[in-house]
């Protein structure tokens, strides 16, 4: 089993700068304004975000990944430009110590789609993630969601699989088949 210690408070990439999201409410203000104006876009495959009503609802959901940061259960980071820009979201979530391995998840604005920006910050992640010591690392996509496999393509996870009606979507009101991809620490090591 691996040690239990605290996670990095910034990763810095070439153009990015990954961060926790501060525990204020202008960080949920934010957050919130976020999640509104990109609302078809996150919420098509994001069906989790359809609980966002509210800034208080985000400054709550802050709050409980502040918990598990604190916890060392999987941190989640804010994406930012060096600029100053906020992008998105890149998160370790299903974090076993013991079986030394978590599931990614990620989500940006619209407007920064396409210019590579969660490709950088996963492979800033995964590099943080893989030198601790796990072994796995899983991305669970639906099947339409092309963009989002592309980065896990782009990252060189294997697609392993479909869990067929794995997830019901209340967007598409029906159950979801899902691509199950996956890295290793060793096909990480290879790449470096």
């Amino acid at each position: 089993m691996i040690e239990k210690k605290p996670f990095d408070e910034k990763i810095e990439t070439e153009r990015l700068i990954l961060k926790p999201y501060e525990k204020t409410f202008d960080c949920a203000i934010m957050l919130y304004n976020a999640i509104k104006n990109n609302w078809d876009f996150l919420t098509r495959f994001l069906d989790k975000m359809l609980n966002t009503k509210s800034p208080e609802d985000e400054y709550a959901w802050i709050a409980s990944m502040s918990e598990k940061w604190e916890n060392m259960d999987g941190p989640c980071y804010s994406v930012w430009t060096k600029d100053g820009n906020f992008v998105g979201s890149c998160d370790l979530h299903s974090m076993s110590y013991e079986r030394q391995t978590a599931e990614v998840g990620y989500w940006l604005k619209q407007e920064y789609a396409g210019k590579g920006y969660i490709t950088e910050a996963l492979r800033a992640l995964e590099d943080n993630f893989f030198a601790r010591g796990f072994n796995r690392l899983t991305i669970i996509v639906d099947t339409e969601n092309t963009p989002s496999e592309k980065v896990a393509i782009r990252c060189g996870y294997t697609k392993e699989g479909i869990m067929r009606e794995w997830h019901y979507n209340p967007t598409f009101k029906s159950y979801r088949d899902m691509y199950l991809y996956s890295k290793l620490k060793s096909e990480w090591e290879k790449q470096r």
